[in-house]
């Protein structure tokens, strides 16, 4: 069988930079209002690097969503768009002919924004990267397991991730034309994913569109979503069907909206990508233990990692929390990012934990300024299968803002629509018999009564492979108990 050993976990951060010149049908920038950033991820490409073993590449587009105020006080939005790239390496796989499978999550850790002249922006986006390499090893049968050896043999589960990706999908919506449209904001939420053959999985859900718009001298919202129901491609190995899969998940990002202004309505074009991601299983048996019956043995052992699924699942999360910000008056525009700060295990169940921060622009007497706020959130996702024996949980969590606002009472309050995703393994360490050989010159003493007084926590396995004597002639009603453990005093 083959197994999924966890071989790198790479956390890295990167900047992307972009020098912006701004077109001359908008107005020049006298003040920046907002900035929010997001990611729409290429995918991450595996090469050869020679001595450096496997470097992984990762590629994809940032997008600086931007209100500014001109001389003339009215509020501009526009959308400006850099590309970014960066590699790690990942080193040498166990042996030449392993096939290395990569995961990554890139996130925006923090925005920088500076004007630099009325036309002339320099615009910073903090990358935070994690990817996750998995090899798949064959493990070997150990020399010398013939009918002269008594082998022992444990079932081992393995997960790996299988991921399939829908691009370039199309949502329009319409919005009423109630003032100068400045850009759209939103993000993909999924209310179903479920493989429904060998090659798809069928997710539904709906993308959200925030539209801000300028009124005069205020700028309001206008909001709707989308829904969709598509089919993903996956590409599973012949190895695996969908009957092998232990959990299903699907997200999505945005890749742009545009904005087309008709006169008597706003037309907000988006184009998203979908993907989806299955938890499947392998299963197969290992040699964990083996002594020769005929003659003296020596075994070597050595140390796999495997990987336990324990769930892939996403839910919408809506937050509702006031901060310590005053605020006398009502927000036009509240941006917010979300991050995942935490994961850990209570009680059976993966509590995701992280918060929410951004900025609450206010308008008052005829100025603008923005009020910092932060507020934690937190979900749980239940988790499948005994974890006693694993480390702990690996995961990789996303969290998108699909909408957020802000509303006054004595101070800001803010509410906000978050999408969560996660999948987790748990690596269990199992040590294996890797070798076994026989000296055939020094035959086992057989013609003794030997009377042995177990160790604290050895097994009847372990007593039959110290005396080197057959399972059997420990194993029995005089010697071990209904549950197969050592009594007291054990007679060989």
């Amino acid at each position: 069988m083959k197994i999924s050993k966890i071989e790198r976990d790479i956390r890295l951060t990167h900047d992307c930079v972009g020098e912006f010149t701004v077109p001359d049908y908008l107005a020049e920038v006298e003040r920046l209002l907002s900035a929010e950033c997001s990611v729409a991820p290429d995918g991450i490409y595996l090469r050869s690097a020679g001595a450096s073993g496997t470097v992984a590449e990762q590629s994809g587009e940032v997008s600086f969503n931007l209100i500014w105020q001109g001389s003339d006080g009215t509020p501009t939005g526009t959308v400006f768009r850099c590309e970014y790239e960066n590699s790690a390496a990942l080193g040498a796989a166990p042996s030449p002919d392993t096939a290395l499978k990569c995961s990554s999550v890139t996130t925006v850790e923090s925005v920088s924004c500076r004007v630099t002249a009325p036309r002339k922006l320099s615009l910073r986006a903090r990358l935070a990267s994690r990817i996750v390499a998995v090899s798949e090893a064959e493990i070997p049968s150990p020399s010398g397991c013939d009918s002269g050896v008594e082998a022992l043999a444990k079932e081992l589960s393995s997960a790996l991730t299988v991921k399939g990706t829908s691009r370039d999908l199309y949502a329009t919506a319409e919005f009423p034309a109630v003032g100068k449209p400045l850009y759209c904001r939103g993000g993909v939420r999924i209310d179903s994913s479920a493989p429904t053959s060998p090659t798809e999985c069928r997710l539904t859900g709906a993308v959200i569109l925030s539209c801000f718009l300028s009124d005069g001298e205020h700028i309001r919202c206008e909001s709707t979503s989308v829904p969709f129901d598509e089919a993903v491609p996956i590409e599973l190995s012949d190895k695996f069907s969908v009957e092998d899969a232990a959990f299903c998940r699907g997200f999505g990002k945005l890749a742009s909206v545009s904005l087309r202004d008709d006169g008597d309505s706003v037309t907000a074009e988006a184009v998203f990508d979908l993907t989806a991601e299955l938890l499947t299983t392998s299963s197969g048996a290992v040699t964990v233990d083996a002594f020769s019956l005929t003659s003296t043995s020596k075994a070597e052992y050595t140390e796999i990692v495997s990987s336990v699924a324990l769930t892939a699942a996403s839910t919408s999360l809506s937050v509702n929390e006031s901060t310590s910000a005053p605020c006398a008056f009502k927000p036009e525009l509240v941006t917010g990012s979300a991050s995942v700060e935490s994961a850990t295990v209570v009680g059976g169940r993966l509590r995701l934990s992280g918060s929410l921060t951004g900025t609450a622009l206010i308008f008052s007497d005829g100025e603008r300024s923005n009020i910092p706020y932060s507020v934690p959130w937190s979900c749980d996702f239940p988790l499948s299968g005994d974890i006693a024996d694993c480390e702990a949980p690996d995961c990789i969590a996303e969290v998108e803002v699909l909408s957020v606002s802000g509303r006054v009472d004595g101070e800001l309050s803010v509410s906000a629509e978050l999408f969560v995703s996660v999948s987790a393994t748990a690596p269990p360490r199992l040590t294996v018999l890797s070798s076994i050989t026989s000296d055939g010159t020094t035959p086992p003493p057989n013609n003794s009564i030997r009377i042995c007084y177990p160790m604290k926590g050895e097994s009847a396995w372990d007593i039959a492979k110290r005396l080197k004597v057959p399972l059997s002639r420990v194993v029995s009603e005089a010697n071990t108990d209904e549950n197969g453990e050592a009594k007291r005093a054990i007679v060989v």
